[in-house]
């Protein structure tokens, strides 16, 4: 009696084994995991903006001593005199893998002012350049100078500032550099100083990673 159900168990047992897929050890399987398929690339309307953090060189600042802290509420920032020894901060990142190559970068700097103004100006410097493996790395940069005004403002009144980063040369992976700077207004000029929260970069983005690890 056990002999007649056992058999077609038996054999149900060896066809299922022989299926594509049903063994971990089978080939077609590791192949769908391990190849190094092309990422999925956005194109026209598909493309998207993506950003990413410009990380603030903190060990610099510890080191000098300057550019001076300012903490209101929970946000902490540094605040920019005009020129002075040491008074700027630096960023470093690397271009994104899924940049849309040539397209404009943009560089938003957030922060505030310590003092109430009414009808000022202030301006700041963002410098940048960059390199690639095997480059000797560069002794200068580009300038973008942004003026600001005030309008109305009072004590620790917030702005958004953006820098443009006109049809880079970059390649994918190069180290991108950034200094940031207060340099006199044209004309009336703020009390005060502006305080530096943070900076980000924002980029055309063309597909949903890098085609190489």
């Amino acid at each position: 009696m056990r002999t007649k159900w056992l058999l077609p168990v038996i054999a149900l047992l060896v066809l299922l084994s022989s299926l594509v897929g049903c063994s971990p050890n089978d080939p077609i399987q590791e192949t769908i995991f391990l190849a190094d398929d092309p990422p999925i690339t956005l194109v026209g309307d598909g493309q998207v903006y993506q950003q990413k953090t410009m990380p603030i060189q903190i060990a610099r600042i510890i080191a000098a001593g300057n550019p001076t802290r300012v903490e209101v509420g929970i946000f902490q920032g540094f605040s920019l005199p005009i020129g002075g020894a040491n008074e700027e901060l630096f960023a470093c990142q690397c271009v994104p893998g899924n940049w849309a190559a040539g397209t404009n970068m943009y560089l938003y700097v957030g922060g505030w002012l310590d003092t109430a103004n009414d009808g000022k100006n202030f301006q700041l410097r963002m410098s940048y350049d960059h390199w690639s493996t095997g480059d000797v790395v560069p002794n200068a940069a580009v300038d973008v100078d942004v003026e600001t005004s005030t309008g109305t403002a009072a004590q620790y009144t917030t702005y958004k500032i953006r820098f443009s980063i006109i049809a880079p040369t970059f390649v994918e992976g190069d180290a991108l550099g950034i200094k940031l700077v207060r340099i006199a207004a044209t004309s009336d000029e703020i009390a005060g100083e502006f305080v530096v929260e943070g900076m980000i970069l924002v980029y055309r983005a063309d597909g949903l990673g890098s085609s190489a690890p």
